[in-house]
């Protein structure tokens, strides 16, 4: 995914670059989201950008649970090439998780161990889907 991360947030995850890139509300380029509520993850924030130079489209949501621990979902549009089941390895010394669905990189990062990062994704690539926008 192009999306990297080149500084952590104020609760410690990455954050993705917007360098020459600009917000956009949504709209025709909306990408799918996971319903996290049923495991106890709201949606709090989603933004979308547009990337300037590549005209590629890119999203980042952001869910928290009552605790306030926070997790956040990157996405990409991409030709179907990735791997639907979700994966994770460490970038960073934390777990990220990868999958691809509905012609989307996806990636989950959040401050939890690496096996409940991987469950989460797995119930986030099987899950409900909203669009966002």
């Amino acid at each position: 995914m192009a999306a990297a991360a080149d500084g952590d947030g104020p609760d410690g995850t990455p954050v993705v670059s917007t360098a020459g890139a600009q917000t956009s509300p949504g709209g025709g380029n909306a990408l799918p989201a996971p319903d996290l509520g049923a495991q106890g993850y709201d949606m709090v924030a989603r933004r979308h950008v547009d990337d300037a130079g590549g005209g590629r489209h890119l999203g980042e949501f952001v869910y928290e649970n009552d605790l306030g621990q926070r997790v956040r979902l990157f996405a990409q549009r991409r030709e179907p090439a990735g791997e639907p089941s979700p994966r994770v390895s460490f970038e960073g010394g934390r777990p990220l998780a990868r999958w691809q669905a509905n012609g989307v990189d996806y990636a989950l990062v959040g401050e939890m161990p690496a096996d409940s990062l991987r469950s989460l994704a797995r119930i986030a690539a099987a899950g409900r889907w909203a669009t966002s926008g």
